[in-house]
């Protein structure tokens, strides 16, 4: 049997559409303790999202917790490494705004290969760029 490989048409300069990046399971992994399967469905809409149990089905694969847990004990470490001399609250309204800017980063690196891999494929409709603030 004879395979085939794929040739672009050199007259028009053809692209060959269809590729669409699909979050992998390190992708998944690094929002897990920020988002749940749902909002990382919306973030990163759905046609760069595995299903929402499939999202589930691979931190249960990995032998993790379900990521409100997660996200509840990682704010809970954060508060526990308050420092002697700051007060809990003042610690805690920092605690927030520096997980919301690791989350932030992580989304924008996320947003980062997805836009690099529709450069390459070239795939019409990026999704949108998310500005990070520190």
């Amino acid at each position: 049997m004879k395979t085939r490989t794929y040739k672009p048409n050199k007259d028009f300069g053809e692209v060959k559409q269809g590729f669409t990046y699909v979050l992998t399971e390190r992708d998944l992994l690094l929002c897990y303790s920020f988002m749940t399967p749902r909002e990382i469905i919306d973030t990163f809409r759905q046609e760069h999202c595995p299903s929402e149990r499939t999202i589930y089905n691979t931190y249960r694969k990995f032998g993790l917790q379900k990521p409100l847990q997660a996200k509840k004990i990682l704010k809970q470490i954060i508060v526990s490494a308050c420092p002697e001399d700051c007060l809990n609250r003042e610690w805690e309204v920092v605690a927030e705004e520096k997980f919301e800017a690791v989350k932030q980063m992580t989304i924008a690196n996320i947003m980062r290969v997805i836009s690099w891999h529709c450069s390459l494929f070239g795939n019409i409709d990026p999704p949108p760029q998310i500005q990070v603030e520190l």
